[in-house]
C-alpha cells in the first residue's frame, strides 16, 4: 500500500508519495482506488482511507458544477428578461420592436373607436351608438386585462376581446359603406310605402325601391333594376290616377299634375326610374317685400302667395292664381321696369338684369303657379 501524505486545506487528501521514486504524486478527482506516478509509471494503490476521501471530493466536484450550471442558466434568464445590465440579443430586440408597434396600433385604434363613437352619436343612430360603446367598453376592458388592472391577463382573453373589437368595427365600418352606396332597401312586404303622399301613386310593382323622402309635402323614391316597358307601363298608370293636368311627356320623362295640384315628375335612365311627387303648394296673402312696394319689381296681379326665403340679399315667392296669360303679361311689366339687360326669354322662363346689375328671374310651374326670384346686385 502507497504511503499517504495529507495536504493542510479543507479538501483532505491532495496527493501521496510514491514508494518506487519519492516523487509527490497527485490525487485525480476519477482517481478512485489507484494513482499512477507521472515521473515513474509506478501504480500506486491507495488506502481505504483514501479511496473514500477521493470520492467525496468527486461528489463535492460534482455538486459544485451543477450549482455553477443552474446559476448560469439563472443568469442567463435574467439577462433576457431585464438586459442585466447589457444589450439584448437580436432576438429580444425584435421582440421589443414588435411590441412597441402593437401599442402603438393599439392607441391608434382606441383613437379610431372613439371617434366611431363620436360619429355615431352625432349622426343620432341609436343602433350604431350601442355597436359604438360596446367597443368602447371592451377597449377599455382589454387595456385593464393587458395592465393586470382587474381579473387575469391572461393572453387568450385579452386577443379574445381585441378580435371581437375589430369584428364590430368592420360591421360597422361595412354597414355605412352599405348605406352610403346603395341605400335601404324597402322590404319584400313594404315594396311600396302606404298613407303619405306615395299613397296617390299606382305601385311600381318592383323589390328595388329606395325611398329618399317621405313626408306629407314631399315623396322621393329611386326604383331600381326598371325595364323601359315597365316604365311605359308606369306613366300609363300613373294618368289613370288622374296625373294628367298640364302633362309634359316624353321618352324618358312625364310631369303633370293632379286636380288637386299634387305635381309629379318621373324620370328614367339606365334602368332607374325616379319618382319625385310634391304636394299642393298652400298661398296666402302676400306681404311684398319694399323692393316691390318701392316700384323696383312689378307688383304681379294675384296677392296670393307662398313664400320661400326672403332676406336683404333678395326673396324667392310663388305667386298662385296665375294664369299663362297672366305670366306673360308679367314678364312685359318686368321687361318695362328695366330688367331688358342681358334678358333671356322663351316657354315658361324669364330672366334678365337691369343697369345697376340686379337680377330678376321669372317662370312658370303650371297650374296657375309662377315663380319670382330677385337678387341684388353683389349680393
Amino acid at each position: 500500500m502507497a504511503e499517504n501524505k495529507k495536504k493542510a486545506g479543507s479538501e483532505g487528501l491532495q496527493e501521496i508519495v510514491c514508494k518506487a521514486c519519492g516523487a509527490p504524486v497527485p490525487i485525480g478527482i476519477d482517481d478512485i482506488d489507484h494513482v499512477t506516478c507521472p515521473y515513474c509509471g509506478t501504480v500506486l494503490v491507495l488506502s481505504e482511507e483514501a479511496a473514500e476521501l477521493n470520492r467525496m471530493l468527486r461528489v463535492r466536484s460534482e455538486a459544485r458544477r451543477r450549482d455553477q450550471a443552474a446559476d448560469l442558466e439563472y443568469l442567463k434568464k435574467k439577462n433576457a428578461l431585464d438586459g442585466g445590465g447589457r444589450m439584448p440579443a437580436a432576438a429580444d430586440k425584435a421582440r421589443l420592436a414588435r411590441r412597441e408597434i402593437f401599442a402603438r396600433i393599439g392607441l391608434i385604434a382606441f383613437a379610431f373607436w372613439c371617434l366611431i363613437l363620436g360619429a355615431a352619436l352625432l349622426d343620432d343612430s341609436p343602433g350604431a351608438s350601442a355597436v359604438a360603446f360596446v367597443q368602447m367598453v371592451l377597449a377599455i376592458l382589454a387595456l385593464a386585462l393587458k395592465k393586470k388592472l382587474i381579473g387575469s391577463g391572461k393572453k387568450r382573453v385579452y386577443t379574445a376581446l381585441l378580435a371581437v373589437m375589430w369584428l364590430l368595427t368592420i360591421a360597422f365600418i361595412g354597414a355605412g359603406v352599405a348605406s352610403e352606396g346603395s341605400g335601404s332597401y324597402v322590404q319584400e312586404e313594404e315594396t311600396w310605402p302606404h298613407g303619405t303622399l306615395a299613397s296617390l301613386l299606382p305601385d311600381p310593382d318592383s323589390q328595388h325601391c329606395y325611398v329618399v323622402v317621405n313626408s306629407s309635402d314631399s315623396f322621393y323614391v329611386h326604383v331600381r333594376q326598371y325595364s323601359e316597358d315597365s316604365f311605359a307601363a308606369y306613366v300609363e298608370a300613373c294618368k289613370g290616377k288622374g296625373f294628367t293636368i298640364e302633362a309634359v311627356s316624353s321618352d324618358d320623362g312625364y310631369s303633370a299634375f293632379n286636380s288637386d295640384g299634387s305635381k309629379l315628375d318621373l324620370d328614367y335612365y339606365d334602368s332607374e326610374m325616379t319618382v319625385n311627387l310634391d304636394a299642393p303648394m298652400k298661398f296666402t296673402k302676400v306681404a311684398w317685400p319694399a323692393y316691390v312696394l318701392d316700384g323696383r319689381i312689378p307688383v304681379p296681379a294675384s296677392d296670393q302667395g307662398n313664400v320661400s326665403w326672403e332676406n336683404n340679399s333678395g326673396f324667392q315667392i310663388y305667386i298662385g292664381n296665375t294664369t299663362k296669360d297672366d305670366y306673360n303679361s308679367y314678364i312685359e311689366a318686368c321687361l318695362k321696369a328695366g330688367f331688358d339687360q342681358d334678358y333671356s326669354r322663351g316657354d315658361g322662363y324669364f330672366y334678365g338684369d337691369d343697369t345697376s346689375g340686379n337680377h330678376l328671374r321669372v317662370s312658370y310651374e303650371g297650374f296657375n303657379i309662377m315663380e319670382v326670384y330677385f337678387s341684388y346686385a353683389n349680393k
